[in-house]
């Protein structure tokens, strides 16, 4: 908002991606450090897990959806704390999943202003993709995402996620014109 008159737009609509607790991004982050924090009309989170329900008691401001962010409107195999997309990895049941793409259109405008905070314990490596292939991108103004590498526990060992392919796909974005970061 320091560079972009967000006022412009119709609504600025803040999306939090594998939230875990109120604290860790939305009140830790956005609402203390992001500029023009405060003129957001709504915020999302959506986190699979509800142990942290708790924290968002009192936040009404926040709507709170219970979800693995993937990309299928199905049920997910679920590990310790995100999906399980490799068989070598310990499946602990399943969460529903949203399609994230679908999810987006459903709920933002191209009128709108869309910050999408990204935490999603490996999943971004097939959500990102698909964001690409249904033409969602456009959608979102700025994506802040944290990649996670084979150095992860989500993705130990994993060869097709390494730090210079995480570096690549972010840089695939920027040549699309997406304002990302890591």
């Amino acid at each position: 908002s320091q560079v972009v008159d967000i006022g412009q737009y119709d609504r600025r609509i803040y999306f939090d991606l594998g939230a875990k607790t109120y604290n860790s991004s939305i009140g830790g982050w956005f609402k203390t450090q992001y500029p023009g924090a405060s003129t957001f009309d709504k915020i999302i989170a959506i986190e699979a897990e509800d142990s942290y329900d708790a924290t968002y008691q009192g936040h009404e401001d926040v709507e709170l959806v219970h979800a693995a962010v993937w990309t299928a409107d199905r049920q997910v195999p679920w590990g310790t704390k995100y999906v399980v997309d490799d068989k070598s990895q310990q499946n602990r049941g399943t969460k529903q999943g949203i399609d994230l793409a679908a999810f987006l259109r459903s709920h933002v405008t191209a009128n709108d202003f869309v910050v999408v905070r990204m935490d999603i314990e490996g999943a971004e490596w097939e959500v990102v993709p698909h964001l690409v292939r249904h033409g969602v991108l456009r959608l979102i103004d700025a994506l802040f995402v944290e990649m996670h590498t084979n150095i992860s526990s989500c993705c130990h060992n994993r060869k097709d996620r390494t730090r210079k392919l995480a570096i690549g796909l972010l840089q695939r974005l920027r040549d699309r014109e997406v304002y990302v970061h890591e």
